[in-house]
Protein backbone atom coordinates (compact mmCIF):
# COMPACT_ATOMS: atom_id res chain seq x y z
CA UNK A 1 0.00 0.00 0.00
CA UNK A 2 1.34 3.63 -0.95
CA UNK A 3 1.67 5.83 1.55
CA UNK A 4 0.47 9.10 1.54
CA UNK A 5 2.66 12.29 1.98
CA UNK A 6 1.22 14.59 4.40
CA UNK A 7 1.23 18.47 3.81
CA UNK A 8 3.61 19.13 6.48
CA UNK A 9 3.80 22.78 7.03
CA UNK A 10 6.80 24.52 7.86
CA UNK A 11 6.08 26.97 10.95
CA UNK A 12 6.45 25.64 14.36
CA UNK A 13 3.54 26.05 17.33
CA UNK A 14 5.74 27.82 19.51
CA UNK A 15 4.24 31.10 19.17
CA UNK A 16 0.75 29.58 19.97
CA UNK A 17 -0.80 31.37 23.32
CA UNK A 18 0.06 28.67 26.04
CA UNK A 19 -3.44 28.09 26.94
CA UNK A 20 -4.71 27.87 23.30
CA UNK A 21 -1.82 24.84 22.31
CA UNK A 22 -2.90 23.07 26.04
CA UNK A 23 -6.53 23.46 24.95
CA UNK A 24 -5.69 21.46 21.72
CA UNK A 25 -3.80 19.14 23.37
CA UNK A 26 -6.71 17.80 25.11
CA UNK A 27 -8.92 18.16 22.24
CA UNK A 28 -7.50 17.69 19.79
CA UNK A 29 -10.63 18.08 17.34
CA UNK A 30 -13.43 20.38 17.03
CA UNK A 31 -17.10 18.81 17.74
CA UNK A 32 -18.24 18.03 14.20
CA UNK A 33 -20.78 20.02 12.56
CA UNK A 34 -20.97 23.32 14.62
CA UNK A 35 -19.64 26.71 12.10
CA UNK A 36 -17.18 28.75 14.10
CA UNK A 37 -18.70 32.05 15.06
CA UNK A 38 -18.43 34.42 12.25
CA UNK A 39 -15.50 36.53 11.34
CA UNK A 40 -15.52 38.67 7.95
CA UNK A 41 -12.61 39.73 6.29
CA UNK A 42 -12.40 43.54 4.64
CA UNK A 43 -9.26 45.04 3.33
CA UNK A 44 -8.56 48.12 1.28
CA UNK A 45 -8.82 47.68 -2.11
CA UNK A 46 -8.17 50.17 -5.12
CA UNK A 47 -8.70 53.11 -2.45
CA UNK A 48 -12.08 51.33 -0.95
CA UNK A 49 -13.37 49.01 1.91
CA UNK A 50 -13.94 45.87 0.30
CA UNK A 51 -15.52 42.90 1.93
CA UNK A 52 -14.00 39.10 1.11
CA UNK A 53 -16.64 37.66 3.32
CA UNK A 54 -16.21 35.08 5.80
CA UNK A 55 -13.21 32.51 5.65
CA UNK A 56 -13.47 28.58 6.71
CA UNK A 57 -11.32 25.79 7.27
CA UNK A 58 -11.55 22.07 7.21
CA UNK A 59 -8.36 20.05 7.88
CA UNK A 60 -8.05 16.84 8.27
CA UNK A 61 -4.60 14.63 9.40
CA UNK A 62 -4.38 10.74 9.96
CA UNK A 63 -1.33 9.72 11.63
CA UNK A 64 -2.44 6.50 13.07
CA UNK A 65 -3.82 3.97 10.98
CA UNK A 66 -4.41 1.08 13.41
CA UNK A 67 -1.93 -1.39 11.96
CA UNK A 68 -3.84 -1.00 8.70
CA UNK A 69 -1.52 1.12 7.02
CA UNK A 70 1.93 2.60 8.22
CA UNK A 71 1.29 5.00 10.79
CA UNK A 72 2.52 8.40 9.43
CA UNK A 73 4.54 11.02 11.34
CA UNK A 74 3.82 14.65 10.71
CA UNK A 75 -0.35 14.79 10.18
CA UNK A 76 -0.77 16.70 13.50
CA UNK A 77 1.89 18.81 13.46
CA UNK A 78 0.97 19.94 9.96
CA UNK A 79 -2.59 20.46 10.37
CA UNK A 80 -2.15 22.36 13.86
CA UNK A 81 0.03 24.54 11.77
CA UNK A 82 -1.70 25.23 8.87
CA UNK A 83 -4.41 26.20 11.72
CA UNK A 84 -1.85 28.28 13.23
CA UNK A 85 -1.35 30.42 10.20
CA UNK A 86 -4.81 30.66 8.63
CA UNK A 87 -6.04 32.29 11.88
CA UNK A 88 -2.93 34.40 13.02
CA UNK A 89 -2.21 35.59 9.81
CA UNK A 90 -5.19 35.44 7.39
CA UNK A 91 -8.21 36.13 9.24
CA UNK A 92 -9.92 32.82 8.96
CA UNK A 93 -12.27 31.60 11.89
CA UNK A 94 -11.66 29.08 14.42
CA UNK A 95 -10.44 25.75 12.06
CA UNK A 96 -12.22 22.77 12.34
CA UNK A 97 -9.68 19.69 12.88
CA UNK A 98 -9.89 16.12 12.31
CA UNK A 99 -7.48 14.35 13.54
CA UNK A 100 -7.17 10.47 13.35
CA UNK A 101 -9.82 8.56 14.56
CA UNK A 102 -12.40 11.67 14.01
CA UNK A 103 -11.29 11.36 10.30
CA UNK A 104 -13.25 8.35 9.46
CA UNK A 105 -14.69 8.29 5.83
CA UNK A 106 -18.66 8.73 7.38
CA UNK A 107 -17.20 11.83 9.73
CA UNK A 108 -15.36 12.96 6.69
CA UNK A 109 -18.21 12.69 4.36
CA UNK A 110 -20.95 14.26 6.87
CA UNK A 111 -18.76 17.23 7.40
CA UNK A 112 -18.62 18.13 3.92
CA UNK A 113 -22.12 17.65 3.80
CA UNK A 114 -22.47 20.02 7.12
CA UNK A 115 -20.86 22.96 5.10
CA UNK A 116 -23.27 22.38 2.09
CA UNK A 117 -25.58 23.17 3.98
CA UNK A 118 -23.95 25.86 6.82
CA UNK A 119 -22.07 27.80 4.31
CA UNK A 120 -23.31 31.34 2.70
CA UNK A 121 -22.73 32.31 -0.61
CA UNK A 122 -20.40 35.03 0.30
CA UNK A 123 -17.90 32.38 2.16
CA UNK A 124 -14.50 31.49 1.36
CA UNK A 125 -13.77 27.59 2.57
CA UNK A 126 -10.20 25.92 2.45
CA UNK A 127 -9.93 21.76 2.90
CA UNK A 128 -6.75 20.14 3.77
CA UNK A 129 -5.90 16.52 4.06
CA UNK A 130 -2.95 14.71 4.99
CA UNK A 131 -2.59 10.85 5.22
CA UNK A 132 -2.28 8.00 2.94
CA UNK A 133 -3.46 7.95 -1.03
CA UNK A 134 -4.02 4.56 -3.19
CA UNK A 135 -5.00 4.33 -6.64
CA UNK A 136 -7.25 1.64 -7.91
CA UNK A 137 -8.28 0.41 -11.26
CA UNK A 138 -11.70 1.91 -12.11
CA UNK A 139 -13.07 -1.18 -14.12
CA UNK A 140 -13.06 1.52 -17.41
CA UNK A 141 -10.16 3.12 -18.95
CA UNK A 142 -8.22 4.28 -15.95
CA UNK A 143 -7.55 3.93 -12.30
CA UNK A 144 -9.58 5.91 -9.12
CA UNK A 145 -7.92 7.75 -6.71
CA UNK A 146 -8.76 7.46 -2.78
CA UNK A 147 -8.58 8.98 0.59
CA UNK A 148 -7.29 5.98 3.13
CA UNK A 149 -9.30 7.04 6.02
CA UNK A 150 -9.17 5.99 9.36
CA UNK A 151 -10.93 2.71 10.26
CA UNK A 152 -11.13 0.91 13.89
CA UNK A 153 -9.07 -1.75 14.41
CA UNK A 154 -10.68 -5.17 12.91
CA UNK A 155 -12.73 -3.17 10.36
CA UNK A 156 -12.02 -4.21 6.88
CA UNK A 157 -9.55 -1.83 4.86
CA UNK A 158 -10.72 -2.32 1.81
CA UNK A 159 -11.45 0.69 -0.97
CA UNK A 160 -15.51 0.65 -0.46
CA UNK A 161 -14.51 2.38 3.58
CA UNK A 162 -12.29 4.48 1.94
CA UNK A 163 -13.33 8.08 0.14
CA UNK A 164 -13.12 7.73 -3.46
CA UNK A 165 -12.24 11.37 -5.62
CA UNK A 166 -15.86 10.77 -7.05
CA UNK A 167 -17.16 10.82 -3.98
CA UNK A 168 -15.42 13.44 -2.65
CA UNK A 169 -15.68 15.48 -5.95
CA UNK A 170 -19.48 15.03 -5.44
CA UNK A 171 -19.29 16.28 -2.27
CA UNK A 172 -17.51 19.71 -2.09
CA UNK A 173 -18.85 20.12 -5.95
CA UNK A 174 -22.21 21.09 -3.65
CA UNK A 175 -21.04 23.51 -1.10
CA UNK A 176 -22.10 26.98 -1.96
CA UNK A 177 -19.22 29.19 -0.72
CA UNK A 178 -18.28 31.52 -3.08
CA UNK A 179 -14.71 30.10 -3.36
CA UNK A 180 -13.72 26.51 -2.56
CA UNK A 181 -9.97 25.21 -2.50
CA UNK A 182 -8.91 21.28 -1.65
CA UNK A 183 -5.26 20.98 -0.91
CA UNK A 184 -4.64 17.64 -0.81
CA UNK A 185 -0.86 16.12 0.31
CA UNK A 186 -1.65 12.19 -0.14
CA UNK A 187 0.16 9.54 -3.06
CA UNK A 188 -2.24 10.05 -6.38
CA UNK A 189 -3.62 13.09 -5.55
CA UNK A 190 -3.51 14.02 -8.98
CA UNK A 191 -6.08 11.59 -9.43
CA UNK A 192 -8.58 14.06 -8.10
CA UNK A 193 -8.38 16.19 -10.53
CA UNK A 194 -6.23 15.68 -14.81
CA UNK A 195 -7.59 19.38 -15.75
CA UNK A 196 -4.96 22.27 -16.09
CA UNK A 197 -5.58 26.00 -14.50
CA UNK A 198 -4.11 29.40 -15.09
CA UNK A 199 -1.37 31.13 -14.37
CA UNK A 200 -0.54 33.77 -12.14
CA UNK A 201 -0.82 37.24 -13.05
CA UNK A 202 0.21 40.33 -11.29
CA UNK A 203 -1.53 40.95 -8.25
CA UNK A 204 -3.38 44.55 -8.97
CA UNK A 205 -6.40 45.70 -7.12
CA UNK A 206 -8.39 44.86 -10.49
CA UNK A 207 -7.61 42.06 -10.55
CA UNK A 208 -8.04 40.99 -6.72
CA UNK A 209 -11.52 42.32 -6.89
CA UNK A 210 -12.13 40.30 -10.16
CA UNK A 211 -10.48 37.45 -8.75
CA UNK A 212 -13.04 37.08 -5.74
CA UNK A 213 -16.14 38.51 -7.43
CA UNK A 214 -16.47 35.34 -9.83
CA UNK A 215 -16.88 31.72 -8.01
CA UNK A 216 -14.27 29.71 -8.00
CA UNK A 217 -13.38 25.68 -7.03
CA UNK A 218 -9.78 24.51 -7.30
CA UNK A 219 -7.55 21.40 -6.11
CA UNK A 220 -4.14 21.89 -5.28
CA UNK A 221 -1.90 18.44 -4.98
CA UNK A 222 1.10 17.35 -3.60
CA UNK A 223 2.14 15.35 -6.39
CA UNK A 224 0.59 14.07 -9.71
CA UNK A 225 -0.39 10.10 -10.53
CA UNK A 226 2.78 9.54 -7.94
CA UNK A 227 3.45 8.29 -4.70
CA UNK A 228 4.80 11.27 -2.83
CA UNK A 229 7.39 12.21 0.27
CA UNK A 230 6.15 11.75 4.09
CA UNK A 231 9.30 13.37 4.99
CA UNK A 232 10.90 17.20 4.25
CA UNK A 233 12.19 19.51 6.58
CA UNK A 234 11.68 20.58 10.30
CA UNK A 235 9.13 17.33 11.01
CA UNK A 236 6.78 18.44 8.12
CA UNK A 237 6.47 16.71 4.95
CA UNK A 238 8.52 18.73 2.25
CA UNK A 239 5.25 19.49 0.12
CA UNK A 240 4.01 21.17 3.16
CA UNK A 241 7.32 23.07 4.68
CA UNK A 242 7.35 25.13 1.26
CA UNK A 243 3.16 25.47 1.53
CA UNK A 244 3.43 27.18 4.82
CA UNK A 245 6.53 28.55 3.71
CA UNK A 246 4.88 30.32 0.83
CA UNK A 247 1.73 31.37 3.06
CA UNK A 248 4.55 33.09 5.67
CA UNK A 249 6.93 34.61 3.14
CA UNK A 250 4.55 36.05 1.13
CA UNK A 251 4.44 39.92 2.22
CA UNK A 252 2.03 41.52 0.49
CA UNK A 253 -1.90 41.94 1.61
CA UNK A 254 -3.22 39.52 -1.00
CA UNK A 255 -2.15 36.07 -1.91
CA UNK A 256 -4.48 34.34 -5.12
CA UNK A 257 -4.21 30.97 -4.80
CA UNK A 258 -2.72 30.29 -8.25
CA UNK A 259 0.19 32.73 -6.84
CA UNK A 260 0.52 30.16 -3.93
CA UNK A 261 0.30 27.03 -6.17
CA UNK A 262 3.09 28.54 -8.68
CA UNK A 263 5.18 29.02 -5.52
CA UNK A 264 4.71 25.52 -4.11
CA UNK A 265 5.17 24.16 -6.88
CA UNK A 266 8.66 25.41 -7.92
CA UNK A 267 9.93 24.91 -4.67
CA UNK A 268 8.86 21.42 -4.53
CA UNK A 269 10.30 20.60 -8.33
CA UNK A 270 13.54 22.41 -7.09
CA UNK A 271 14.74 20.93 -3.80
CA UNK A 272 17.39 19.40 -5.26
CA UNK A 273 19.14 18.96 -1.96
CA UNK A 274 15.93 16.79 -0.52
CA UNK A 275 15.45 15.14 -3.93
CA UNK A 276 19.22 14.45 -4.27
CA UNK A 277 18.84 12.18 -1.68
CA UNK A 278 18.10 9.36 -3.93
CA UNK A 279 14.50 10.47 -3.87
CA UNK A 280 12.07 11.19 -7.51
CA UNK A 281 10.82 14.44 -7.01
CA UNK A 282 7.36 14.81 -6.95
CA UNK A 283 5.10 17.14 -9.35
CA UNK A 284 2.44 19.22 -7.16
CA UNK A 285 -0.66 19.97 -9.53
CA UNK A 286 -2.89 23.20 -9.07
CA UNK A 287 -5.93 22.47 -11.11
CA UNK A 288 -9.94 23.47 -11.81
CA UNK A 289 -12.15 21.11 -9.93
CA UNK A 290 -13.58 18.62 -12.17
CA UNK A 291 -17.12 18.21 -11.50
CA UNK A 292 -17.57 22.05 -10.39
CA UNK A 293 -18.00 24.41 -13.04
CA UNK A 294 -16.92 27.55 -11.03
CA UNK A 295 -13.57 27.88 -12.13
CA UNK A 296 -13.35 31.66 -13.64
CA UNK A 297 -12.13 33.12 -9.97
CA UNK A 298 -9.41 32.77 -7.23
CA UNK A 299 -9.47 31.67 -3.84
CA UNK A 300 -7.48 34.84 -2.26
CA UNK A 301 -5.73 34.95 1.08
CA UNK A 302 -6.01 38.07 2.28
CA UNK A 303 -3.11 39.02 4.85
CA UNK A 304 -3.76 40.60 8.18
CA UNK A 305 -0.01 41.66 8.30
CA UNK A 306 1.83 43.05 5.78
CA UNK A 307 4.69 44.73 7.35
CA UNK A 308 7.58 41.91 7.12
CA UNK A 309 7.14 40.25 10.61
CA UNK A 310 5.32 37.08 11.21
CA UNK A 311 2.58 36.16 13.80
CA UNK A 312 3.64 32.43 13.58
CA UNK A 313 7.33 31.44 13.59
CA UNK A 314 8.41 29.40 11.08
CA UNK A 315 11.90 27.20 10.90
CA UNK A 316 14.21 29.57 10.26
CA UNK A 317 16.95 31.42 12.55
CA UNK A 318 16.98 34.39 14.42
CA UNK A 319 17.28 37.41 12.32
CA UNK A 320 16.33 35.57 8.91
CA UNK A 321 12.85 36.08 7.07
CA UNK A 322 10.18 33.24 8.53
CA UNK A 323 11.26 30.59 6.32
CA UNK A 324 14.87 31.54 4.95
CA UNK A 325 18.38 31.40 6.41
CA UNK A 326 20.93 33.26 6.47
CA UNK A 327 23.63 32.93 4.18
CA UNK A 328 27.47 32.11 4.32
CA UNK A 329 29.94 34.82 5.80
CA UNK A 330 27.07 36.53 7.32
CA UNK A 331 26.01 36.85 10.82
CA UNK A 332 23.11 38.91 12.30
CA UNK A 333 23.59 40.95 15.88
CA UNK A 334 20.96 41.19 17.99
CA UNK A 335 19.95 44.82 18.90
CA UNK A 336 17.18 46.21 21.10
CA UNK A 337 13.55 45.87 20.38
CA UNK A 338 13.80 42.49 18.67
CA UNK A 339 16.13 43.89 16.08
CA UNK A 340 18.96 42.78 13.89
CA UNK A 341 22.44 44.15 12.02
CA UNK A 342 23.61 42.09 9.64
CA UNK A 343 27.60 42.08 8.85
CA UNK A 344 29.30 39.90 5.92
CA UNK A 345 32.52 38.88 6.00
CA UNK A 346 34.95 40.70 3.48
CA UNK A 347 38.37 40.17 3.19
CA UNK A 348 38.59 39.54 7.29
CA UNK A 349 36.98 42.39 7.80
CA UNK A 350 32.91 42.99 8.91
CA UNK A 351 30.78 45.32 6.41
CA UNK A 352 27.40 46.27 7.18
CA UNK A 353 24.54 45.56 5.45
CA UNK A 354 21.01 45.92 5.58
CA UNK A 355 17.97 43.30 5.01
CA UNK A 356 15.34 44.09 2.48
CA UNK A 357 11.84 42.76 2.68
CA UNK A 358 10.99 40.56 -0.53
CA UNK A 359 8.43 42.72 -2.75
CA UNK A 360 7.00 42.85 -6.15
CA UNK A 361 7.98 45.69 -8.64
CA UNK A 362 6.76 46.23 -12.24
CA UNK A 363 9.62 46.05 -14.86
CA UNK A 364 7.97 47.09 -18.49
CA UNK A 365 4.83 44.94 -19.22
CA UNK A 366 5.02 42.33 -16.15
CA UNK A 367 5.46 42.08 -12.04
CA UNK A 368 9.10 40.24 -11.32
CA UNK A 369 8.86 39.27 -7.59
CA UNK A 370 11.61 40.13 -5.75
CA UNK A 371 13.01 37.54 -2.43
CA UNK A 372 14.21 38.90 0.74
CA UNK A 373 18.06 40.05 0.24
CA UNK A 374 20.92 41.56 1.97
CA UNK A 375 22.45 44.78 0.66
CA UNK A 376 25.60 46.78 1.65
CA UNK A 377 24.59 49.84 3.62
CA UNK A 378 27.15 51.96 1.83
CA UNK A 379 28.83 52.04 -1.79
CA UNK A 380 31.54 49.90 -1.94
CA UNK A 381 34.58 52.68 -1.12
CA UNK A 382 38.23 52.70 -1.85
CA UNK A 383 39.06 51.31 1.46
CA UNK A 384 37.13 48.37 0.67
CA UNK A 385 38.23 47.96 -2.74
CA UNK A 386 42.02 48.54 -2.04
CA UNK A 387 41.86 45.21 0.17
CA UNK A 388 40.43 43.11 -2.61
CA UNK A 389 43.24 44.77 -5.10
CA UNK A 390 46.04 44.06 -2.74
CA UNK A 391 44.25 40.14 -2.05
CA UNK A 392 44.49 39.61 -5.43
CA UNK A 393 47.39 41.44 -6.72
CA UNK A 394 45.18 43.28 -9.20
CA UNK A 395 45.29 46.69 -10.73
CA UNK A 396 43.05 48.78 -12.57
CA UNK A 397 42.40 49.13 -16.21
CA UNK A 398 41.73 52.88 -15.94
CA UNK A 399 42.40 54.04 -12.46
CA UNK A 400 40.59 57.89 -11.60
CA UNK A 401 42.43 60.98 -10.63
CA UNK A 402 44.20 60.47 -6.92
CA UNK A 403 41.72 62.91 -5.36
CA UNK A 404 38.70 60.56 -6.40
CA UNK A 405 40.72 58.02 -4.58
CA UNK A 406 40.41 58.48 -0.69
CA UNK A 407 39.73 55.56 1.78
CA UNK A 408 36.48 57.34 2.16
CA UNK A 409 34.85 58.17 -1.08
CA UNK A 410 32.69 55.05 -2.77
CA UNK A 411 34.71 53.69 -5.54
CA UNK A 412 34.47 54.90 -9.19
CA UNK A 413 36.01 54.63 -12.26
CA UNK A 414 35.97 50.65 -12.48
CA UNK A 415 34.46 49.00 -15.32
CA UNK A 416 31.59 46.09 -15.11
CA UNK A 417 34.18 43.31 -14.79
CA UNK A 418 36.09 44.56 -12.26
CA UNK A 419 32.88 45.74 -10.16
CA UNK A 420 31.91 41.74 -10.19
CA UNK A 421 35.22 39.87 -9.62
CA UNK A 422 35.29 42.83 -6.60
CA UNK A 423 31.73 41.14 -5.52
CA UNK A 424 32.91 37.57 -5.76
CA UNK A 425 35.85 38.05 -3.74
CA UNK A 426 33.85 39.60 -1.33
CA UNK A 427 32.39 36.47 0.27
CA UNK A 428 30.35 35.33 -2.74
CA UNK A 429 28.22 38.34 -3.31
CA UNK A 430 27.07 40.02 -6.59
CA UNK A 431 25.49 43.48 -8.22
CA UNK A 432 21.96 43.43 -7.23
CA UNK A 433 19.49 43.03 -9.87
CA UNK A 434 17.60 46.35 -11.10
CA UNK A 435 14.34 44.97 -9.12
CA UNK A 436 16.65 44.56 -6.36
CA UNK A 437 18.18 47.63 -6.40
CA UNK A 438 14.80 49.34 -6.73
CA UNK A 439 13.29 47.76 -3.89
CA UNK A 440 15.94 48.72 -1.81
CA UNK A 441 15.79 52.21 -2.93
CA UNK A 442 12.24 53.12 -2.81
CA UNK A 443 9.55 50.31 -1.54
CA UNK A 444 8.13 51.21 1.57
CA UNK A 445 7.24 48.10 3.19
CA UNK A 446 4.71 49.71 5.64
CA UNK A 447 2.22 50.65 2.73
CA UNK A 448 3.09 47.94 0.61
CA UNK A 449 4.08 50.53 -2.60
CA UNK A 450 7.04 52.03 -4.08
CA UNK A 451 8.34 55.88 -3.50
CA UNK A 452 9.39 58.84 -5.04
CA UNK A 453 12.69 59.48 -3.28
CA UNK A 454 14.17 56.82 -1.55
CA UNK A 455 13.04 58.38 1.51
CA UNK A 456 9.71 59.07 0.65
CA UNK A 457 7.93 61.10 -1.37
CA UNK A 458 8.78 64.41 -0.95
CA UNK A 459 11.96 66.18 -2.20
CA UNK A 460 14.40 66.69 0.82
CA UNK A 461 14.41 70.34 2.37
CA UNK A 462 18.33 70.99 1.77
CA UNK A 463 19.34 69.50 -1.79
CA UNK A 464 22.24 67.25 -1.88
CA UNK A 465 25.33 69.41 -2.23
CA UNK A 466 27.31 68.56 -5.62
CA UNK A 467 30.58 68.92 -6.14
CA UNK A 468 33.68 67.62 -8.63
CA UNK A 469 34.23 64.12 -6.54
CA UNK A 470 31.46 62.28 -4.75
CA UNK A 471 30.77 62.85 -0.90
CA UNK A 472 32.16 60.39 1.57
CA UNK A 473 30.05 57.52 2.03
CA UNK A 474 27.03 58.02 4.76
CA UNK A 475 28.14 61.77 4.43
CA UNK A 476 24.21 62.42 4.76
CA UNK A 477 22.36 60.36 6.27
CA UNK A 478 18.84 61.93 5.38
CA UNK A 479 19.67 60.08 1.85
CA UNK A 480 18.46 56.81 3.31
CA UNK A 481 16.04 54.63 2.27
CA UNK A 482 12.80 52.76 3.86
CA UNK A 483 15.00 49.78 4.64
CA UNK A 484 18.16 52.44 5.99
CA UNK A 485 20.23 51.76 2.78
CA UNK A 486 22.42 55.21 2.18
CA UNK A 487 23.37 57.06 -0.96
CA UNK A 488 21.08 55.23 -3.24
CA UNK A 489 19.44 59.35 -4.15
CA UNK A 490 22.64 60.96 -4.73
CA UNK A 491 26.64 59.82 -3.87
CA UNK A 492 27.27 58.02 -7.17
CA UNK A 493 25.06 56.09 -9.57
CA UNK A 494 25.38 52.55 -9.22
CA UNK A 495 25.96 49.48 -11.59
CA UNK A 496 23.34 46.83 -11.53
CA UNK A 497 22.79 43.81 -13.35
CA UNK A 498 20.28 42.99 -15.48
CA UNK A 499 17.02 41.28 -13.91
CA UNK A 500 16.32 37.96 -12.90
CA UNK A 501 17.81 35.26 -15.64
CA UNK A 502 19.29 37.94 -18.39
CA UNK A 503 22.06 39.09 -16.47
CA UNK A 504 23.68 36.01 -17.62
CA UNK A 505 22.13 36.11 -21.39
CA UNK A 506 22.88 39.96 -21.42
CA UNK A 507 26.48 40.04 -20.08
CA UNK A 508 28.64 42.02 -20.33
CA UNK A 509 26.14 44.64 -20.33
CA UNK A 510 24.27 46.46 -17.35
CA UNK A 511 21.94 48.82 -15.65
CA UNK A 512 22.99 52.27 -14.43
CA UNK A 513 20.68 53.13 -11.63
CA UNK A 514 20.42 56.12 -9.10
CA UNK A 515 21.46 59.83 -8.28
CA UNK A 516 24.81 61.27 -8.26
CA UNK A 517 26.24 64.21 -6.79
CA UNK A 518 29.51 64.55 -9.06
CA UNK A 519 29.23 67.13 -11.47
CA UNK A 520 31.47 66.94 -14.71
CA UNK A 521 32.24 68.51 -17.99
CA UNK A 522 29.93 65.30 -19.47
CA UNK A 523 27.17 64.80 -17.11
CA UNK A 524 25.09 67.15 -14.66
CA UNK A 525 23.88 65.56 -11.04
CA UNK A 526 21.24 62.82 -11.84
CA UNK A 527 17.49 63.63 -10.26
CA UNK A 528 17.41 61.56 -7.27
CA UNK A 529 14.12 60.27 -7.87
CA UNK A 530 14.15 56.15 -8.07
CA UNK A 531 12.86 55.70 -11.40
CA UNK A 532 15.15 58.21 -12.82
CA UNK A 533 16.81 57.26 -16.28
CA UNK A 534 17.85 53.85 -16.24
CA UNK A 535 20.89 53.35 -18.34
CA UNK A 536 22.39 50.42 -20.08
CA UNK A 537 26.13 50.64 -20.08
CA UNK A 538 29.02 48.36 -21.82
CA UNK A 539 31.72 45.89 -20.03
CA UNK A 540 34.08 48.33 -20.28
CA UNK A 541 32.39 51.37 -18.92
CA UNK A 542 34.10 53.53 -17.08
CA UNK A 543 33.27 57.20 -15.18
CA UNK A 544 33.49 58.95 -12.22
CA UNK A 545 29.90 58.94 -11.69
CA UNK A 546 29.07 55.68 -11.02
CA UNK A 547 30.59 53.55 -8.84
CA UNK A 548 28.41 49.88 -7.18
CA UNK A 549 27.17 48.08 -3.75
CA UNK A 550 26.48 44.50 -3.71
CA UNK A 551 23.91 42.28 -2.25
CA UNK A 552 23.83 38.64 -0.83
CA UNK A 553 20.99 36.97 -1.51
CA UNK A 554 19.02 34.71 1.47
CA UNK A 555 19.05 30.91 1.13
CA UNK A 556 15.10 30.25 0.15
CA UNK A 557 13.13 27.67 1.95
CA UNK A 558 13.46 25.08 -1.51
CA UNK A 559 16.58 25.71 -0.52
CA UNK A 560 17.94 24.19 2.37
CA UNK A 561 19.23 21.17 3.72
Amino acid sequence: MVRASLSRLAATLACLVAGRAAAQAEHPTREVGVVAARRTVTADLGGERYSFGDYHALLIGIERYEGHEVDLRTAGADVRALAAVLTQEYGFCEPRLLLDDQASRTNILAELDRLAQELEPNDNLLIFYAGHGTKLWAGTTSEEGFWVTHEPPGAQHRWWNWLSAQELNRATARIPARHVLLISDSCYAGRLTMRESTAPQAATPTWIKSLHETSSSHILTSGNDEPVADDGRDGHSIFAYHLLGGLQAHGEHFLPAVSLADYVMRAVMTDTPFHGEGRRAQQPVFARHPLDPRHNGQFVFVRDRVDGESAVTLAGEPGAPPGYRLPKYVKAEPTEGGRYRYWSLEGGQRVEMMLVAGATVRRGEQDVRVEPFLIDRYEVDWRRFRRFLDAQGRTLRNPPPEMARSPELPVTGVDLDEARAFALWAGHKQLPTEAEWEVAAGYDPQTGRPTEFPWGDQPLREMLPVGPVPPPTGAHPADRSHFGVEGMGGSVRELCEVDDDARRAAAPRAIVRGGTQVVSRRHAPADPRVAFDPMPVDSGYLINTVGFRCVKLLIPPYRQR
